[in-house]
């Protein structure tokens, strides 16, 4: 049995894509999703209040479903999304680099650590 407590992550096979949520992501409202690829209809864009550009999956049913932008290898993803549902997939990017919330993940630690640090001496 695998427990994932802090990472999302997305499953690819032949006839769908699926959207795994942590139990942290779970706590904060965030659902697993599944879309077989033939129901894909479209991608579609929706701008952010920071100026950037968030993708959606729409489906022949009209339900939209969030593109994960933040994985590794997010160029390949888009390959494969392109190779299994014939959408071109030229205009989408993703949000930001996966290493700089490495980064920021990484600064907030220490941070933490040294708030711990200083608080015991």
């Amino acid at each position: 049995m695998i427990i994932n407590i802090t990472s999302d992550y997305v499953e690819i096979c032949s006839n769908k894509i699926s959207y795994k949520c942590s139990f942290i992501s779970k706590l904060l409202g965030k659902k697993n999703w599944e879309i077989s690829w033939k129901d894909i209809k479209l991608i579609k864009s929706l701008p952010t209040s920071q100026g950037s550009k968030v993708y959606y999956f729409n489906t022949f049913q009209d339900d939209n479903y969030l593109v994960p932008q933040r994985v590794e290898n997010f160029e390949k993803f888009l390959l494969i999304v392109s190779s299994n549902t014939g959408i071109d997939i030229n205009e989408i990017s993703y949000i930001s680099p996966l290493w700089t919330y490495k980064v920021l993940t990484l600064i907030s630690v220490l941070m933490i650590i040294g708030e711990l640090f200083a608080f015991l001496n």
